[in-house]
């Protein structure tokens, strides 16, 4: 049978489609991953790395894969999506910044499908709510191509399904979701993704809750191929583990991600509600909103850290205790494996796709998305059982541990193989 198969990666953003299109190199499978902002030699992006420092420069240099060579990469529109980074970063009502990120989609899925079709690729991989015309295109004039979607997240209309649900429970910081999901571009983005579902032939997806959120659409079980992620070893730290907590210190709690309702950060702010604040501290990493009633309400209890880098990050996970993960729908939660990898036991939503790595009792506990009291009554748990961190740490940490690259690549060629068979 001939194996010399040509798949394309293509993302115009970034997301973990590195990892995807390192798989398929690994395979001898991958033709170019294709993106836009990307720092080879003699790219824009190499260029401006001269002018800037910072989290700027961690952020540039980041848009690089030491495990790709620079002729795998293939550029599309670089310059209109640095534009596109300056926007997101100036924009603050997102008005020019949704346009022009629209504007460079449709350009980019255009130039897309022309090549592949060109180059006579048998198989392109593609990621959610960002492909619909390029699958289009291929749908009618290469309709030998196979079309994969690795999705990022859960099924869009599914996940539209959860937050409606949960704003009928009318929190008091709803606000931000409501008018979110009554803008006219969600409501465009929720048609592009039901197309882009319909067009495509196979799914890559990450988790269990992913894989749910296909198969209430419709998606035939064969159609999809899951297999986790993998940890970066500059995450697995040997030298952290926690021991048995002297009872008369608070417990460190640590939630990973943006602070909004999707996240189910409000339901950990209700929990903390409860809490005896001598017991624990919480600190929130991830970007918040200053002017909002959540902020104000809880910046004198919980401490807001905002946008962290890796390296931040990795600090941040060396002083925590337990991780919270208390999200509507998520299609993983790195944060989670992250968590686990730094000997860190997990409280995680049933919603979240990194729930399928937690198991009850060894390395934390699996709670009801949406209900506050269970976040409650686990984190009073661990502060009453602190006697169990130690042993539930050294079972984090063998659980990340269990979850490398190698196997998600390995899966990776397992999938492509079976797909083009």
């Amino acid at each position: 049978m001939n194996e010399n198969y040509k798949v394309i990666v293509a993302h115009p953003a970034q997301q973990h489609s590195y990892k995807t299109a390192i798989a398929l190199k690994k395979s001898g499978y991958l033709h170019k991953y294709v993106t836009t902002v990307y720092k080879k030699e003699q790219s824009l992006t190499s260029f401006i790395t001269r002018f800037i420092n910072g989290d700027n420069l961690i952020r540039a240099n980041s848009r690089r894969s030491e495990e790709l060579e620079d002729e795998d990469v293939l550029q599309f529109y670089e310059l209109r999506n640095l534009i596109l980074l300056f926007l997101q970063r100036v924009d603050k009502t997102k008005f020019f910044y949704n346009r022009w990120q629209n504007l460079i989609i449709k350009a980019f899925n255009r130039k897309l499908a022309n090549y592949v079709i060109k180059k006579n690729i048998d198989a392109i991989i593609v990621y959610d709510t960002m492909s619909y015309l390029a699958l289009e295109i291929l749908k009618k004039r290469a309709p030998n191509v196979k079309l994969i979607i690795d999705m990022s997240a859960p099924n869009l209309l599914f996940m539209d399904m959860i937050f409606k649900d949960d704003l009928k429970k009318n929190n008091e910081y709803q606000e931000i979701l409501k008018d979110e999901v009554n803008t006219s571009l969600y409501n465009k983005t929720l048609k592009m993704a039901k197309k882009e579902i319909d067009l495509a032939d196979f799914f890559l997806v990450a988790s269990s809750f992913s894989e749910r959120s296909l198969l209430h659409y419709g998606i035939s079980p064969d159609k999809i191929y899951k297999f986790p992620y993998g940890i970066d070893s500059n995450y697995y730290d040997n030298t952290k583990l926690i021991k048995t907590r002297d009872s008369r210190k608070k417990l460190n709690i640590i939630f990973v991600g943006r602070v909004t309702q999707k996240k189910g950060a409000f339901y950990l702010f209700e929990a903390i509600r409860m809490m005896d604040l001598k017991l624990f501290t919480f600190k929130f990493a991830g970007s918040y909103d200053e002017n909002s009633k959540y902020y104000k309400d809880f910046r004198d209890i919980c401490t807001f850290v905002g946008h962290v880098t890796k390296e931040e990050i990795i600090n941040l996970y060396r002083e925590s205790d337990i991780l919270v993960f208390p999200s509507l729908a998520d299609g993983f939660g790195l944060s989670v494996l992250e968590a686990l990898s730094f000997g860190i036991p997990v409280i995680c939503s049933d919603n979240a796709g990194a729930s399928d790595l937690i198991i009850n009792g060894y390395n934390g506990y699996v709670v009801s998305t949406g209900v506050e009291s269970e976040i409650y009554d686990k984190l009073i748990w661990f502060n009453n059982n602190r006697d169990k961190l130690q042993e539930m740490s050294i079972n984090a940490r063998k659980s990340a541990a269990e979850l490398t690259w190698e196997k998600y690549n390995q899966n990776v060629k397992n999938a492509i193989k079976k797909i083009m068979e």
